[in-house]
């Protein structure tokens, strides 16, 4: 079992994250504020994984960290598409353009996954 502060940390950085990513949206930096996004998800679902097992797997895989701590079905589902975003937000013409709506979308997902975590 992990000890609360350290789940507590990782769940305060993924709230930060998920607070850079809505600046971003703003900002129109729609690809930056997906990434951000998955980051925020991503750290969320770690901060379950270490709650739960003491430890974290060193994936960038929503849907594997979602499958690992038990993601309801229907949040694992939309929360998959934001693994499309790691990559594509951090290198330049590495991924598809992302859309206003795209960015929105994943900001919105990410969110619920951090909200689910906490709850957890």
């Amino acid at each position: 079992m992990g000890e609360p502060d350290e789940v507590s940390e990782w769940l305060s950085a993924a709230r930060a994250d998920l607070q850079v990513a809505d600046l971003l949206l703003e900002h129109e930096h729609y690809a930056q504020a997906a990434f951000h996004a998955h980051q925020a998800a991503e750290k969320a679902l770690k901060a379950i994984q270490i709650k739960t097992t003491g430890k974290f797997d060193r994936v960038h895989d929503i849907t594997f960290l979602c499958r690992s701590v038990k993601v309801p079905a229907n949040l694992a589902r939309r929360a998959g598409v934001l693994s499309a975003f790691y990559t594509g937000g951090r290198y330049p013409g590495a991924g598809a353009l992302v859309s206003a709506q795209d960015a929105q979308g994943a900001v919105v997902t990410a969110g619920e996954v951090v909200s689910w975590a906490t709850r957890s």
